[in-house]
Parts: structure tokens; sequence; C-alpha cells
């Protein structure tokens, strides 16, 4: 019996060293934050050591990982999703978030995955995007500011909520 317990570390420990790095760097990319990646996989590898008594049915361990890490990605971006509408809807200036170290971790991680997103739009449209929430300029401002027209601004400040919104619904579980 301690023989076998032995190879189920060995397995383990060997899986662990190939695929650890991997897995952080998919999480990190998907979540931006290593300390939550780190967590993350973490989580999926103690999910994977649960799992270790029927390794011999799993056609690919790696593709396990993938799967569970993927889940937990999903499951904290449904709760992130939750408080990203709340955050949204909640005015800073009237409410004292200070209460919960938390939820003002959890806002600051919002505010840096909608700006890291905002900084992957075309130049135009992080442009209008930025004059528009930012700065508070209205459509027909943004489009003498700009030299195009409203209906130009319009569009790109619809395709830029789009991208942003679908930025964050991919990562709600279906």
């Amino acid at each position: 019996m301690r023989h076998l317990q032995t190879d189920k570390l060995r397995a383990f420990n060997h899986i662990f060293k190939f695929s650890w790095m991997l897995l952080y760097k998919k999480a990190v990319s998907k979540v931006g934050c290593p300390v939550i990646a780190k967590d993350l996989v973490q989580d999926a590898f103690v999910v994977l050591w649960g799992r270790m008594d029927t390794l011999e049915q799993q056609r690919s361990v790696i593709a396990l990982l993938y799967a569970i890490l993927r889940n937990k990605i999903f499951h904290l971006y449904q709760h992130e999703l939750v408080r990203f509408k709340y955050v949204n809807q909640t005015d800073f200036a009237d409410n004292e978030l200070t209460d919960s170290v938390e939820e003002l971790f959890i806002a600051k991680e919002l505010k840096d995955l909608i700006e890291t997103n905002i900084k992957g739009l075309p130049l135009r449209m992080r442009m209008v995007y930025q004059l528009k929430r930012e700065k508070g300029l209205t459509i027909s401002e943004i489009a003498e500011d700009m030299s195009i027209s409203e209906q130009t601004v319009r569009n790109q400040l619809h395709m830029a909520y789009t991208r942003l919104r679908g930025s964050l619904e991919r990562y709600k579980p279906a």
C-alpha cells in the first residue's frame, strides 16, 4: 500500500514540475494578477491531488488541469462580474467601501482588468472612449475635437462598450 502512495506522490510531483509554469502563465494572462493566478493554480493542483486515484482513466492530465483551471477562472469572474455591476452602480464618493478590505481589493482588480482591456482597444476607439468616460465630453465635443462625425463617435463608443462588456462576459460560465 505504501508503494502505491509513493508512486502517487512521485507522479503528482512530476506533473506539478512539468505543468505548473504553463498553468501559471495561462492564469496570469486571464486574471492579470500574479497573486490570484498562483492561488488559482494551487487550487487546481489541490483538485488534481484529490483525483490522483482516477488518473489512469484520464487521457491527458494537462487537459484535465487546464479544465480545472478554466473552471476556477470562470468561478472567479462570475463573482467579479456581479461585483463589477455593483461597483458600476455605486458612487464611491457617497458610499464607504472602506469597511471591507476585500471589497476594495476586488474593486481595484476590476479596475485593473478594465484598464487593461481599454489599453487593448484600437487607438481611435480608445481615444473616443477616454474623452467620453474620463473627460466627460459630449458626443458633439468629441466629434469636433477629433474632426470626425458624431455618428462615427457613436459607433466607436458602441464598439468600445461592446468589447469591454464582451471581455468580461466571456468568463461567465454557461
